[in-house]
């Protein structure tokens, strides 16, 4: 369906550039009539060019179903990967326990169930 709104807008577009070229030649009867034509034409031609485009980035995103949203954060101080622990039991946590929310660091225990933030201490 992208094809045909991308076709019909492209000839659209053409015609349009022909009647502004035939309003300027020797032959023509009534030129305004042609500019104004021609104008509108390309209007047309441009605008079904751009609802075409977003429909079809629309349609590709809702196929898509999925929604990625990439958070950087930049910390202060150097930081070394360690083995994160739990602060209740001590039990080993893995990735799926941590999440920033709020711009903060939340952890949750799997096993105890506990939840608690991660407090950054200042470098100096």
């Amino acid at each position: 369906m992208k094809y045909v709104g991308y076709v019909f807008s492209l000839i659209l577009i053409f015609f349009g550039i022909i009647f502004l070229w035939s309003a300027f030649g020797p032959y023509s009867a009534n030129p305004f009539t042609r500019l104004f034509g021609g104008i509108g034409t390309i209007v047309v031609g441009v605008v079904v060019l751009v609802l075409t485009a977003r429909w079809a980035r629309k349609k590709q995103r809702e196929e898509s179903g999925k929604v990625e949203i990439t958070h950087k954060v930049d910390l202060t101080g150097d930081l070394h990967l360690e083995q994160l622990d739990c602060a209740s039991c001590g039990a080993p946590l893995d990735k799926k326990s941590v999440s920033v929310k709020a711009g903060a660091v939340h952890v949750s225990c799997p096993y105890c169930g506990t939840t608690y933030t991660v407090e950054e201490e200042p470098k100096w």
